[in-house]
């Protein structure tokens, strides 16, 4: 069997098997090509780059893998995302791993010599490449030159444009300079332009929405995300918080779900006229060590904005237990007064709870999380909000109230 008939037969069957791989794949042209460097395989905007012999000498089921590897750095946009200074080689390795570890928790296989290493489990690939770049900080033992000099090969490599590209020589002839695994499997990472990009996007979107409700779950949450990103439009969190919590408060109809807390006290139960209450907003932070600190340093200065909203604040933190309640008033400076403690594991149950035996009964709750908890069985009869933060679960996967994302959340 040659090349094309091998691919063709792989495609066939990851349409089956994992059709939104498959999907993808069908959407891109399939170009032999005999210098590519690595002399294995790789992918740019619109096209499968492969060398013929690679793809003859390889089992059905470390092809297959390979290919998801190919879609990967598409649907994590690892080709557009590197940084102008980033050291080409490194930043291609740092991609590899993150790829490949997604395929080894799919139960892909891979070609002997694929970098996977389980330490950067849940990394992005900018952050698996600082580490990499830390680590390859001493000379090459081959050629002696430091790891952040410009070797003759770097460009061929992995940056340039393929047409032409490629030195001639195997991996075992190249300096291992910036690559210390460069006998392993590695591949090729192409270029996009601005509108291809755009394609690849509508592509995921749509090889999704194609999917039934049971092969949906076979889609990596990480990707998962990303879709759904993709699928909303664009949103200021900071505004929409704003104009969510000012259009609650500035209600004025009767809330027969609530009873007015001015004659409660006298064993009256009539229905609340939203507008004329004391306006009270919880604002609960997990604690777990999933909300990073610019993103908490962020969302804390927000939250002093929407002291100004409200007459009452009150600021849990909580991971799996409330570890803090604070009340603020509209002049207290957030970060001074609430110190965040906690960092295990997560439950959302206590802060619903917390509020259930305080007896606030706020307007709105604002939740900033990432997502990864248990959630209460029954939703409350006040607004919530969650804030979702870096690396945060889909938002299908929350029971109940409104979904924002807080702060950056696309890089894998």
């Amino acid at each position: 069997m040659n090349a094309k008939e091998k691919l063709q037969q792989a495609k066939a069957q990851l349409i089956l098997e994992q059709p939104f791989f498959g999907n993808i794949l069908l959407s891109l042209a399939y170009i032999e090509k005999e210098d590519i460097p690595f002399g294995t395989m790789g992918v740019d905007g619109k096209r499968l780059l492969y060398k013929p012999a690679f793809v003859e000498g390889l089992p059905p089921q470390e092809l297959k893998g390979v290919l998801i590897h190919e879609v990967l750095h598409l649907a994590l946009d690892h080709l557009t995302r590197k940084n102008k200074d980033f050291i080409h080689l490194i930043w291609n390795m740092a991609c590899d791993y993150v790829a490949n570890l997604m395929i080894d928790k799919m139960g892909m296989y891979l070609p002997a010599g694929a970098l996977l290493d389980y330490q950067y489990s849940n990394n992005t690939a900018e952050e698996v490449y600082e580490k990499l770049l830390k680590e390859q900080e001493n000379e090459c033992p081959k050629c002696g030159k430091g790891n952040k000099e410009e070797s003759p090969d770097d460009n061929s490599d992995d940056n340039n444009s393929v047409e032409g590209a490629g030195s001639g020589k195997s991996d075992d002839e190249k300096c291992s300079c910036k690559n210390p695994y460069g006998k392993g499997f590695r591949d090729y990472h192409g270029e996009v332009s601005p509108e291809e990009e755009q394609d690849i996007k509508s592509t995921l979107v749509n090889a999704y929405e194609s999917l039934t409700s049971k092969e949906r779950g076979d889609v990596p949450s990480e990707l998962k995300r990303i879709i759904d990103e993709l699928k909303s439009p664009t949103v200021d969190w900071k505004q929409f918080l704003r104009a969510t919590i000012t259009d609650v408060f500035q209600r004025t109809d009767f809330n027969t779900s609530r009873g007015n807390r001015n004659y409660l006290r006298y064993g009256l139960w009539l229905p609340s006229l939203t507008g004329e209450e004391n306006k009270t907003i919880v604002v609960a932070v997990d604690t777990s060590a999933s909300v990073t600190e610019d993103v908490l340093v962020d969302f804390a200065s927000e939250t002093s904005a929407l002291l100004q909203l409200a007459d009452k604040t009150i600021i849990l933190s909580c991971d799996a237990a409330v570890h803090e309640v604070k009340d603020l008033n509209k002049y207290e400076d957030i970060l001074k007064e609430v110190h965040f403690k906690g960092g295990g594991g997560t439950s959302f149950v206590p802060v619903f709870e917390k509020i259930q035996e305080l007896q606030i009964n706020p307007d709105v709750l604002v939740y900033l999380t990432d997502g990864y908890g248990s959630f209460p069985s029954v939703a409350p009869d006040y607004m919530v909000i969650w804030g979702l933060c870096n690396r945060s679960i889909s938002e299908d996967q929350i029971p109940f109230g409104y979904k924002v994302k807080v702060g950056s959340d696309h890089a894998m």
